[in-house]
């Protein structure tokens, strides 16, 4: 009896991971268009506000490697 609450609880834990991972790959799916776009208005008329673009597109592209990074972990600890 207690292997199969343990199998079950296993099972609950991937099923987690699984769903995490799944808004996360929709999350950046959502935002890659939107990359795309404002690298090419930066590309086409560079301004002022071209520091302040690549400084957030640097922020958010870490903050999306760290996301998949902590995916990828948990995927290889479950």
């Amino acid at each position: 009896m207690r292997g199969a609450v343990d199998n079950i609880r296993d099972q609950n834990s991937q099923i987690v991971a699984a769903e995490q991972q799944r808004q996360v790959t929709e999350d950046v799916n959502r935002h890659i268009p939107q990359i795309q776009d404002d690298a090419l208005l930066v590309e086409a008329s560079p301004s002022p506000s071209t520091v302040a673009l690549r400084s957030w597109r640097s922020s958010w592209s870490s903050s999306i490697g760290g996301q998949v990074g902590r995916f990828r972990w948990s995927l290889l600890c479950s």
